[in-house]
């Protein structure tokens, strides 16, 4: 039997990566790598499991844990690029991230700060726009004097939908897109009616005192 450290292993994972092989039909080195693939990508375990279990996959299943994480990577990639598997259900079941944050630049938030300051000042300036005609509209309803009293009195710090008639700058077909806006009037910690911890959320005591005077 193998010289492998498989202590804690799922019975299920050794089972399915043909341990009681190593050494005879699969080389140790293979194995473990096919080991630190499925512990990288639990989802391919259910994977090799159900080529396993189907007769008609078998002989393919027996090759690739054979041959090592490569080929099974590269059955899987094949699979998706034929159209036979969804990527996004192959990303899911093996649990891969496709999230990437990018690294924040340093002058990003000076500039964020101008287009925020100047979205605030455009959406203040379309409520009052507005206004009257939504009075109008919702004669049973009271709409509020202003954006500040309105988001209050809806009780939600962020707005967002769907904004339908965008033509993206470049192939200048219409398309959709979707904008976000937030202000925290209703976060008792950063508008000064609730007492901060220092450093909590950006508001210091001193900040949320004076913010109460």
């Amino acid at each position: 039997m193998a010289n492998l450290n498989v202590e804690g292993v799922d019975e299920r994972v050794l089972s399915v990566l043909g341990y009681e092989h190593v050494g005879d039909q699969i080389s140790e080195e293979v194995f473990q790598g096919n080991l630190e693939l499925v512990t990288e990508k639990p989802g391919f375990v259910e994977a090799l499991e159900a080529m396993r279990e189907n007769q008609d996959t078998q002989a393919m299943y027996q090759f690739v844990i054979s041959q090592g994480r490569t080929q099974i990577e590269a059955l899987i990639a094949m699979s998706v690029s034929s159209g036979m598997l969804s990527k996004a259900d192959v990303r899911s079941a093996a649990k891969i991230s496709t999230a990437r944050t990018p690294k924040e630049r340093p002058w990003y938030k000076d500039v964020a700060s101008v287009l925020m300051a100047a979205a605030h000042e455009a959406i203040q300036a379309a409520y009052l726009e507005n206004r009257d005609a939504w009075r109008e509209q919702y004669a049973e309803e009271t709409v509020a004097d202003d954006l500040e009293h309105f988001l209050k009195a809806v009780g939600k710090s962020t707005l967002g939908d769907r904004v339908d008639g965008y033509v993206h700058p470049d192939s200048g077909k219409e398309c959709a897109t979707s904008l976000f806006y937030r202000i925290d009037v209703n976060t008792p910690s950063r508008n000064g009616t609730k007492k901060a911890e220092k450093d909590t959320n950006g508001v210091t005591d001193e900040e949320a005192a004076d913010a109460q005077a």
